[in-house]
């Protein structure tokens, strides 16, 4: 262990974030922002830190996602579907429960806590509840959905509604469980509110406006995870100031809005954290070019307890390595087979993309040149494996989901599987060959999936982008450009670029040189170990991130601690 991770043993600090993966029967993720906010739990749990994360917890989830017939197309199509979960006798519960004002009205946010030592070691969390007798179907409903579409009534007014209860519910649930806090991490820009709600605070103590940002900030620090357009929303600032509810903070909020009066959470938390983190090196470049601003670098991590399999743990050399895949390779088809009613061999290349459908990270792309794809699949040579689900509202990739689902009908050896969640993550890197990851550089913040598909022997194939950057080249298949005139020149020209990683490098090493396929795939699997866990991100985030704030930070004592909880 660091010794900047040592110092901060007896430090509280809150990870407040919009989403957690931590177990695949609590529905509060969506994918890859839940799944790093779990691993910084869980690398934080075995490091020994007292750090808390703070979720939402979503009575409908994200979305159910299924297969269905598209009622005017007549076709099979992609389907949503909203359970409910319930989570009595998963989650501990507290008996606390604390109010979030919303236009004068209490809106109440219950605690549920994760038993300690429960879901293996998935750190100390404590979920906000909504969806509560003590409020009306409104108020209710700010805890019903996760990133809510306008088919379950989702409008910026609820979002920021949403933000309200996160931010200002945090703070109040952590005061009435926990005391004080050191510091807080906003997991982005969905978390803005916690810095009103600490202004709003500190002004109730006598401090005026200005010493009050200025101690705030010294309180907070801010993760971005993408530099993507739809991953970083305006609200009305209209809608902000109403919902806030504090006319001594409208100047603040109106000084990140812009003249169309749409308020920026991201210019809002860039400008009144301390310190603001991205998630790879590349994305600190990319968001430094973009907003202008200087931030660091923490790469993000995969928890190999979580993710990596027994088998590939043991397996420490390269016979053993392939004696392993071989067991779960068969797994994954069975588990293909049952899901599609196609029956794959063990013995061809299987290549599975699966992660967040999303237009940058071009799944189609290796489907870009279908006559060469198809004599692949129809010569045995290769299998083909997608899965993710889309945002609920865009209908582009979710039509883009259907078509692979309908193309993979007219060919052999390519399926697309719903429900991408994560036990089904497990067993396809368990089982693939190559992780394939499509994004148009310089877009993916990190791509951290690759990081446990190597964990568990699948060798990753990708634009050389996010994570990748880092990562040795000898150890994976990267291809690709940095960056082309239009996206439409770049994308045929990655798509060329890897066509002939496969037909050049990929598709000849694993039908004839397996040994050498299998060393490659153990050297992936040790510096995914050693460079790309969990513990070493939250170690990398006390040295650069938390440890820093903390040594500069003035301590501020509230007068008398302001009792929310009831």
């Amino acid at each position: 262990m660091r010794e900047s991770t040592r110092r901060l043993h007896g430090r509280t600090i809150a990870y407040i974030t919009p989403e957690v993966a931590i177990d695949q029967q609590l529905a509060t993720y969506s994918g890859g922002l839940g799944v790093l906010a779990g691993a910084v739990g869980r690398g934080a749990a075995k490091l020994g830190l007292n750090l808390i994360t703070v979720a939402p917890l979503q009575r409908y989830g994200y979305y159910e996602q299924t297969k269905t017939i598209h009622p005017e197309l007549k076709k099979p199509w992609m389907g949503i579907a909203y359970v409910e979960h319930t989570y009595e006798g998963v989650l501990e519960d507290p008996n606390v429960i604390v109010p979030v004002t919303i236009h004068d009205t209490p809106t109440w946010a219950k605690a549920w806590r994760v038993p300690r030592g429960a879901f293996d070691g998935a750190g100390e969390t404590v979920y906000l509840d909504t969806y509560v007798a003590q409020n009306d179907d409104i108020s209710r409903a700010n805890g019903a959905y996760l990133y809510p579409s306008l088919a379950c009534g989702g409008i910026p007014r609820h979002k920021v509604a949403q933000c309200k209860v996160l931010g200002s519910g945090a703070v109040a649930m952590l005061e009435a469980l926990y005391g004080s806090v050191d510091l807080y991490c906003l997991n982005e820009v969905y978390s803005f509110g916690v810095i009103p709600e600490l202004w709003t605070k500190y002004l109730n103590t006598g401090l005026s406006l200005s010493e009050a940002v200025a101690l705030v900030k010294q309180k907070v620090v801010f993760t971005t995870h993408t530099p993507i357009k739809d991953g970083n929303p305006t609200f009305p600032l209209r809608d902000v100031r109403e919902i806030f509810g504090d006319p001594r903070l409208d100047d603040l909020f109106g000084d990140c809005a812009d003249a169309d009066g749409w308020f920026n959470p991201m210019k809002f938390c860039l400008k009144h954290a301390s310190m603001t983190n991205a998630v790879s090196k590349k994305h600190a470049q990319v968001t430094r070019e973009w907003q202008g601003k200087e931030v660091t670098s923490v790469t993000n991590g995969s928890d190999v307890h979580f993710w990596q399999h027994r088998d590939f743990t043991l397996a420490d050399t390269s016979d053993a390595l392939a004696e392993a895949k071989c067991v779960h390779k068969r797994q994954l088809l069975d588990f293909v087979a049952g899901a599609t009613g196609k029956r794959f061999s063990e013995n061809v290349l299987t290549v599975v993309w699966a992660r967040r459908f999303a237009e940058y990270k071009r799944p189609k792309l290796i489907m870009e040149n279908r006559a060469w794809l198809e004599q692949l699949l129809r010569s045995n040579r290769l299998q083909l494996i997608f899965s993710g689900k889309p945002h609920p509202e865009d209908s582009a990739m979710i039509s883009v989901w259907s078509d692979i689902l309908n193309y993979g009908g007219s060919v052999p050896n390519l399926v697309i599987l719903p429900g991408y969640e994560l036990e089904m993550s497990r067993i396809l890197k368990c089982g693939a060959d190559v992780w394939l990851n499509t994004p148009r550089a310089p877009l993916e913040a990190c791509g951290t999936s690759g990081q446990s598909a190597a964990m568990n022997a699948g060798l990753n194939c990708s634009t050389v982008d996010g994570w990748m950057c880092e990562a040795e080249r000898a150890n994976f298949f990267p291809f690709g450009v940095e960056r082309a005139a239009t996206s439409f020149e770049q994308d045929a020209l990655d798509a060329a670029l890897l066509r002939e990683v496969f037909e050049g490098t990929i598709l000849p090493m694993y039908m004839t040189d397996k040994s050498t396929w299998y060393e490659m795939a153990l050297r992936a699997k040790r510096e995914a170990e050693e460079h790309w866990s969990a513990t070493r991100m939250v170690e990398d985030y006390c040295e650069r991130v938390y440890g820093k704030v903390l040594a500069d930070a003035q301590i501020y004592q509230f007068p008398q601690p302001l009792k929310t909880a009831a």
